[in-house]
Formats: C-alpha cells, sequence, structure tokens
C-alpha cells in the first residue's frame, strides 16, 4: 500500500472536522436516548482525528522539511544567543562610559576653578 499524502491527511483532517461539526448539530437538537448516542459518536471521531494528527506527526517528523526547519530555528537561536552576549557587552560598556562620563563631569568644575 503506498504512503499517505499530505493531501491525503489534510481531507481526512477535513472530513472528519466536518462530521464533527455535524454531529455537535444534531447533538445540540437532541434529547434523551438519541443526545447520548451522539456524544459516543463524537468521542469516536474525536478519538478518530487525535489518530490522525498522530499519524501526521509521526510522519512529519523525520521529513526533510522538517528536520531543515528545525536545524534553522536552531541556528537562529544561535545567533540570538549571540546578540543577546554582544549587548550585554554594549550595555557594559555604555555604563563604563556614563562612570567614566560622570566621573569627568565631577572633575571639570574642579580643574577649570584651578586652571581658570
Amino acid at each position: 500500500m503506498p504512503p499517505v499524502t499530505q493531501q491525503e491527511m489534510r481531507d481526512a483532517l477535513d472530513e472528519i472536522n466536518r462530521r464533527i461539526e455535524e454531529a455537535r448539530t444534531v447533538k445540540k437538537n437532541s434529547d434523551g436516548a438519541d443526545a447520548v448516542e451522539m456524544t459516543e459518536c463524537l468521542h469516536r471521531l474525536r478519538r478518530a482525528r487525535t489518530a490522525l494528527y498522530e499519524q501526521v506527526y509521526l510522519e512529519s517528523i523525520d521529513a526533510p522539511d522538517f528536520v531543515n526547519a528545525v536545524d534553522r530555528i536552531t541556528g537562529a537561536a544561535k545567533l540570538l544567543d549571540g546578540v543577546a552576549a554582544n549587548m550585554a557587552s554594549a550595555t557594559a560598556f555604555i555604563a563604563s562610559l556614563a562612570g567614566f562620563l560622570g566621573a569627568v563631569g565631577a572633575v571639570m568644575p574642579v580643574l577649570t576653578k584651578h586652571l581658570g
């Protein structure tokens, strides 16, 4: 049996979701045994949907596009780590410069008084 395509999986999910909506509508307009039967039907449909999502996940996890996307995200995270480190260094430099300028500001009046 050939593997299921992404489109076939999407179509199956669309169909299950459509059936769930139909069952909700019927349940909403039902009472008694019919409502109980529709609740059971909704549970079966939701279990089928969960199983299909799991199948999609398992088939996608090793797909080249997925692996490539994870690699790109990992690379971007490393780049952001480097940027964050540089920003910490820049922040330390600015704080140091501000301290220096504050010290110069405190010394200038004394220098101008004695040199002036």
